[in-house]
């Protein structure tokens, strides 16, 4: 999987994404893994802008995509923003992607009083500081019900759990 996220990202290969969002959807409702309180919506992890022009797209909103054509569920790609640019987190321990990614999110339109649950998605997660952060924005934001979707995550987080 590491590597057909590796594709989507920097292969320039979106519509793979999309597929990818597809086949977890599918295997969510094969497998009677999810149940989402509704009305429910999704939200992509943001890239700064920056990120987004190099890249072209943000892999996370074309896995979104992908979730919301199976699971029939809307997503929206501007409510939640990345005001602050980050480094990449390839090579930092848990605590400096905190730090790295602390206050890099806004929400860009705080009325969410129409969904019950915001489904948080994002390609990989490794610590979980960057869904955290998302899901700590959302929270403040008066979100009630956040659940975090990645397509992939190592083996073994450790003994900390996410905090989503």
């Amino acid at each position: 999987m590491r590597k057909l996220i590796h594709s989507v990202k920097y292969d320039h290969r979106p519509r793979l994404g999309a597929q990818i969002g597809e086949w977890v959807a599918r295997q969510l409702v094969v497998n009677d893994a999810i149940h989402i309180p509704e009305p429910a919506l999704l939200v992509a992890v943001p890239l700064h802008s920056v990120r987004v022009k190099e890249r072209g797209y943000n892999q996370s909103e074309c896995i979104a995509r992908g979730i919301s054509r199976i699971l029939q569920l809307p997503w929206r790609s501007d409510l939640l923003k990345r005001i602050r640019y980050t480094r990449s987190q390839t090579r930092l321990n848990r605590s400096q992607r905190r730090q790295n990614v602390a206050n890099a999110f806004t929400l860009s339109s705080p009325d969410l009083n129409a969904f019950r649950s915001v489904v948080l998605v994002d390609d990989l997660v490794t610590t979980g500081a960057t869904m955290n952060e998302c899901a700590r924005t959302l929270k403040q934001a008066g979100v009630q019900h956040i659940l975090g979707m990645a397509v992939a995550t190592p083996v073994n987080l450790g003994d900390e759990a996410l905090e989503v």
